[in-house]
């Protein structure tokens, strides 16, 4: 919920700044015109403009952004999402057993990799017992 002397904005008020040319984007329910830092940012002004008038939580966590970067965006901060008097048009994100964050890469391998090491080890075992 928005605090005192912050914004509430509804999704189609996000996407209409959006078409009126501004680079709007939600990010965990907070809204951010990042417009004046376009030209500015490391991974091209095109995956901005891609995610612009929608929710890019998703693809923000997949970016693995910094903390500086994580701060930064501060600055760009406009308002709340208002999740309660509209529909939200993001992509629910896929909660991954294990993991922290859904859909984040640094927890994927932790997944293959513990069923590879007792494969390894039964395998290791039986070899060694046959010998």
């Amino acid at each position: 919920m928005a605090v005192a002397g912050e914004s509430l904005m509804r999704m189609e008020e996000v996407k209409q700044r959006a078409a009126a040319g501004r680079l709007c984007l939600v990010i965990h329910g907070k809204v951010y015109d990042v417009s004046d830092f376009a030209a500015e940012h490391p991974g091209g002004e095109s995956v901005l403009l891609e995610k612009s008038g929608k929710d890019a939580t998703e693809a923000f966590e997949d970016a693995g952004h910094s903390g500086d970067a994580r701060e930064m965006m501060q600055q760009y901060y406009i308002g709340e999402l208002d999740t309660e008097g509209s529909m939200l048009e993001r992509p629910q994100a896929k909660k991954i057993p294990g993991c922290s964050s859904p859909t984040s890469a640094r927890c994927c391998c932790w997944l293959w990799l513990a069923p590879a090491v007792a494969v390894g080890l039964v395998v290791a075992w039986r070899y060694y017992r046959r010998a």
